[in-house]
């Protein structure tokens, strides 16, 4: 083999070692900043789903309190409807003993 192609051979070999070390390093940058995107996807999704969370138990007691309220009411009707109808009651008594 003659210089200019053992050379040649060898700029070849350098460029090709330096290529793939190129994309090796490209390829490890892609790597981490994939993890990077995942370790922070991971804090998000975690942070969103504690707002939930919270968001879940405050309409769970606003729910609770609205029934309570609800149920509250109903008690209040229902004993203004006993009242009324036992004194409607009375009522037709006195005016039948008439």
């Amino acid at each position: 083999m003659d210089t200019i192609n053992l050379i040649e051979l060898m700029i070849g070999l350098t460029a090709l070692v330096s290529f793939i070390y190129r994309i090796s390093q490209l390829e490890a940058k892609v790597y981490r900043t994939i993890h990077s995107l995942e370790d922070k996807l991971h804090v998000k999704l975690n942070h969103l789903d504690n707002k939930l969370a919270i968001h879940v138990a405050d309409y769970s007691a606003k729910k609770e309190l609205q029934d309570y309220q609800i149920h509250g009411l109903n008690e209040k009707v229902d004993h203004k409807f006993d009242r009324c109808w036992s004194e409607i009651k009375e009522i037709k008594k006195t005016h039948e003993g008439e």
